[in-house]
This record gives C-alpha cells, structure tokens and sequence, in this order.
C-alpha cells in the first residue's frame, strides 16, 4: 500500500514523543499534563501579566512560577481542574500550549 510509508513515520513520532514525554516526566511532575497534545501557539504577545492572541487573551491566572500562563478551569462538579498552560520558547510570540485534566 501506498500509505505504509507514513504510517511508518507516524509510528516512529510517536515513540519519539512517548520518550520525550518520559524525559519531561522525570524532571517535573506531569501527572495530569497532556505532553503527547502540546501544540505551539505563534503569534502572541503580553500586555500586563496576560497573554494574548488576536486581541483574546488565552489565561485567566496570569504567569504562573515565572514559567507559564494558566488558563484553568472547573468541572462540573467543582472537584476537577483542566485547561492549558503556555510556555514560552526562544521564539518570539511563540508558546507551547499543554493541555492538563486534574
């Protein structure tokens, strides 16, 4: 099949994610944090202690231990948390965003 090629590539990422996703486990405790979703963010600026992205800012705890903004939220039941946490990278304007469920 014409597809086995990327199928192959997929497999390969995704067991270079599973083991980046060990090496950040072991330097910080990421129970909870979705590291196999991060995404980056480009695009975005600070004003005050926000973030910010076209004019919608994307936290609502500000920066967070001088390393991330927070947006988080409760479930239904008040007894959960999730939302996403955003890192800055050495790029301008770019972040990357962790999901997280607690």
């Amino acid at each position: 099949m014409k597809i086995i090629p990327e199928l192959k590539k997929i497999a390969s990422l995704n067991d270079k994610i599973r083991h980046l996703s060990e090496i950040v486990s072991e330097k910080i405790d990421a129970d909870g944090l979705g590291l196999e979703a991060a995404y980056l963010i480009s695009g975005c600026k600070v004003k005050g202690k926000h973030l910010y992205k076209g004019g919608h800012r994307l936290d609502n705890y500000g920066l967070t231990d001088d390393l991330y903004y927070c947006d988080q939220h409760t479930g239904y039941c008040g007894d959960d948390f999730y939302g996403t946490l955003y890192f800055k990278t050495d790029v301008p304007g770019q972040y990357v965003a962790v999901p997280f469920a607690m």
